[in-house]
């Protein structure tokens, strides 16, 4: 009872000596790794579970390849144990080869009005020695509070003989207070991006100090921190437009909200190395094994055109799971390996101008064209489809007759060759359909010549502004019209009493 009150007058001591921002970060800081899970900077749907881990992850309690261990928490949340700290696991991604979790702050330190620190409340420098994870690339390093500087150096395998760049970056406060505008960007917070030479880390050092003694602005809380952050993820919960002067404390992104992402592997070998020293196969029939593209080990895939789960072919024969999105065998409630995508099943996966005219084919998928067209049916990259009867008749009938009057005429040709003769048009039908393409012609025709004739006066207007032109003759180019099409009207006339005569005694063509 003397030991519980003494540290509660401590706790009270403490209390007071913090101002109220800098104490409820304190607070935040100290709550296990496990528990750094409240809520995301940018949502998914759903966190990972011990019910939807995907293989090759797999709870204790089931055999597993070493290092892909998962724990469940009491809500059933997945659960990646690193070294002496349990991380919750956001995401899972087999395709990616990465493991998204949530991570608290490496170093968080916070000051009293006499600016005096208080413990280090941060993770320390995580290493993952042992283990199939690297620090992904896709991750920046943020450091958070007045005056501090950050500098991380990440070890390489290699050896001391070749050291990779330094990550660092320094903050400063105008007059001490943690004010930020919207952006990370030195005033009170600042990034950093992991070293392009970094390739497939395991291991850092980090220095993180204050650059000067000055604690003015206490009142809007003096802790500093530094810690990963996936690179898509955002520091501040706002806007970086927002030009609103805020204190740190109030805009940051709250500390269980914070994800990382590292990159993973199997084994240490390539995929030939791996494959010679083991009886069973790397990936599943149809998956495809990929040397590691950061550090050692290799990756299974699945072939561009096929999803599943590519591990799923060297599956334990006691495992069983839910497959999450992958596709699940209802005979063995097991994890169906790579399997074809319908492409054809979701217009938005394929390029087919008409999905009746799309046909899946393994891995992929091939376009056609409607009979009444032409072409090979894509929307873009191909020839697409066009009107089958452009590909028969001369350019100059195309250039003066209409689509319209060539499709009824080619339809009425059709049926006037038909071999049964009950299904042949009447010559009354025929002589019909003639005259009604004839007059649509004409208007048409008419109307095409006083769009030339609008045009080429148009022209002429313009020509007159440079040189004189000679006037074309109305009269006649109206003569020549006529002529054409007294022409015209004699062929139509004199071919028409020909059918009509030649097919007088059966009344059909």
């Amino acid at each position: 009872m003397v030991a519980g009150g003494r540290e509660s007058r401590s706790a009270a001591a403490l209390a007071r000596s913090l101002s109220p921002l800098s104490l409820a970060l304190a607070l935040l800081s100290t709550m296990p790794g496990g528990v750094f899970s409240q809520g995301l900077a940018l949502r998914p749907q759903m966190n990972t579970t011990c019910d939807s881990v995907p293989y090759p992850f797999v709870t204790r309690s089931k055999s597993s390849r070493q290092g892909f261990e998962v724990l469940c928490g009491p809500h059933k949340e997945a659960m990646l144990p690193i070294g002496e700290i349990r991380y919750q696991i956001s995401l899972i991604s087999v395709p990616e080869s990465i493991v998204v979790i949530f991570a608290g702050p490496i170093s968080q330190v916070c000051y009293d009005r006499n600016g005096k620190p208080t413990p280090d409340t941060g993770t320390g420098a995580m290493s993952l020695e042992e283990t199939p994870f690297t620090f992904s690339k896709r991750n920046k390093l943020v450091n958070i509070g007045c005056n501090h500087n950050l500098e991380a150096n990440f070890t390489n395998p290699l050896g001391d003989s070749h050291p990779w760049p330094f990550a660092s970056c320094m903050t400063s406060c105008g007059g001490g207070s943690a004010i930020i505008r919207g952006a990370c960007s030195g005033e009170a917070c600042c990034e950093q991006p992991i070293p392009d030479q970094v390739t497939a880390a395991q291991s850092f050092t980090l220095s993180f100090n204050r650059t000067t003694t000055n604690v003015a602005g206490e009142e809007y809380g003096t802790c500093s921190a530094a810690f990963f952050l996936a690179q898509d993820e955002q520091v501040f919960t706002f806007k970086d437009a927002d030009e609103r002067a805020i204190p740190l404390g109030e805009a940051l992104v709250r500390t269980g909200e914070r994800r990382m992402i590292l990159d993973w592997a199997i084994g240490g070998s390539t995929c030939d190395q791996a494959q010679g020293d083991s009886l069973e196969p790397l990936c599943s029939d149809t998956g495809l094994c990929f040397d590691a593209p950061r550090g050692a080990g290799y990756i299974c895939k699945c072939p561009d055109g096929y999803q599943g789960n590519p591990y799923a072919g060297s599956l334990p024969n006691a495992w069983q799971q839910n497959c999450n999105s992958f596709l699940l065998l209802p005979e063995t409630k097991r994890c169906a390996a790579c399997s074809d995508i319908d492409e054809c099943g979701d217009p938005s996966r394929n390029n087919c101008i008409y999905s009746p005219n799309c046909h899946n084919i393994p891995g992929s998928y091939t376009c056609s064209c409607p009979d009444n067209k032409t072409g090979d049916g894509y929307k873009t990259g191909g020839t697409g489809c066009k009107d089958a009867i452009g590909d028969v008749i001369e350019p100059q009938i195309l250039a003066e007759a209409g689509h319209d009057q060539l499709y009824a005429a080619a339809e009425l040709s059709v049926r006037c060759l038909n071999l049964k003769g009950e299904e042949r048009p009447c010559m009354k039908e025929v002589a019909s359909n003639l005259d009604g393409l004839k007059r649509s012609f004409s208007v048409e025709q008419n109307i095409r010549r006083k769009d030339e004739l609008v045009q080429k006066n148009s022209e002429q207007g313009r020509g007159r502004l440079l040189c004189e032109t000679r006037p074309i003759s109305t009269l006649q180019s109206s003569e020549v019209f006529s002529r054409q099409a007294y022409d015209a009207d004699r062929f139509t006339s004199s071919q028409l009493s020909s059918s009509m005569d030649h097919s007088s005694t059966t009344g059909r063509y």
